[in-house]
């Protein structure tokens, strides 16, 4: 009887799921985190043992990875984008591990937009009216930010008021609450 082995006991075969070159994170407002997955592959016959996950650039932050891969398995890795300014940012990730081969190495991207600012003119509204009068006061909120600003005005928790932040109009409800 002869026995082969199929697979010598130290083949690794580590593999990300990644999209192009350079994966993309989605527009983030500066001030945000946005936290993206990883899926991690293992299609060799050992233990696939990470040692560390490092990121060239501080914007990148490695929060989770695993120590350990099974055989012909998967982990999670977890890479966050915590911009300190605005503009496109780049890392490149690089994973340490028993892996005779190359340490696997792979580039992240980011774009990163200023904050809206909202300015409302005037500061605050004062007036005595007398029963049954009305008055008409005009209120100007504009946006000297950096991207669109979403708000909206509620009455009797419903919205009375909203603007979507890429139209030129503000919605007014239909409600007569």
């Amino acid at each position: 009887m002869q026995t082969k082995e199929i697979c010598p006991p130290t083949q690794f075969d580590i593999d990300m799921s990644l999209t192009g070159l350079c994966t993309k994170y989605d527009t983030l407002i500066l001030g945000n985190s946005d936290p993206k997955t990883f899926k991690i592959y293992n299609w060799g016959c050992d233990t696939l043992r990470i040692t560390s996950v490092t990121s060239s650039s501080g914007e990148f932050t490695v929060t989770s990875f695993p120590s350990k891969v099974s055989p012909i398995d998967s982990a999670m890795m977890t890479i966050s984008l915590t911009p300190s300014g605005t503009g496109t940012v780049s890392t490149t990730i690089t994973i340490v591990d028993n892996d005779p081969n190359p340490d696997t190495t792979f580039c992240l991207e980011g774009v990163v937009i200023p904050a809206p600012t909202m300015s409302v003119t005037p500061t605050s509204l004062s007036y005595t009216l007398a029963c049954c009068d009305s008055v008409t006061l005009p209120v100007v909120i504009s946006n000297p930010g950096g991207s669109d600003l979403k708000w909206s005005l509620n009455k009797n928790d419903s919205i009375a008021l909203s603007f979507n932040g890429s139209n030129s109009y503000v919605q007014m409800s239909n409600s007569t609450d």
